[in-house]
């Protein structure tokens, strides 16, 4: 399992959350790991910070199910809790504010169109003084991210093309 591999998850939040912030800047705090999947990343911050309050969010009613399971099986279901997502691009009603936001290899799933309402609303539920900590975003050639970056490329090869280029030859 994922979550229970210290070379995984574990390792990954360990050098990436950790390195930014304690286990005492957290303390008692709440915690939102959205898009929390099965389960796996919740089950590490779980471990990671024992006193905290978690709670993941998550699209797929299935994998809810399967990460209630995964919590009770770890015995930290009264620390960590697991709703559905009304829609990709809202939040839950009424869920709160947290000291810290999660949001680890959830952003390249979004549509850019999705980013640009989801960020501002985590934003929003995150505490005076909260952390929103964002993990493992896109990798540059990824497909979505090539094709703006083809189109910005084309863009400055036709800038350059405009200025050493003699119009004569632009303009065939």
């Amino acid at each position: 399992m994922r979550d229970e591999d210290p070379h995984s998850v574990q390792h990954c939040f360990h050098w990436d959350i950790l390195s930014y912030i304690t286990q005492e800047d957290i303390g008692e705090g709440r915690l939102l790991d959205f898009g929390s999947g099965c389960g796996s990343s919740s089950m590490v911050l779980a471990r990671m910070f024992p006193k905290a309050k978690i709670a993941g969010v998550e699209l797929l009613p299935e994998f809810v199910e399967l990460a209630k399971h995964r919590a009770e099986f770890h015995g930290v279901q009264d620390q960590v809790s697991f709703s559905i997502s009304p829609k990709s691009n809202s939040m839950l009603e009424n869920i709160g504010n947290f000291d810290c936001i999660i949001f680890s290899a959830v952003y390249e799933h979004l549509l850019p169109s999705e980013r640009k309402i989801i960020l501002p609303l985590l934003w929003s539920h995150l505490k005076e003084g909260g952390i929103l900590f964002l993990n493992q975003t896109l990798y540059r050639w990824f497909p979505m991210e090539r094709i703006r970056l083809v189109c910005h490329l084309l863009i400055i090869f036709l800038t350059v093309w405009r200025f050493f280029v003699p119009a004569d030859i632009q303009n065939g």
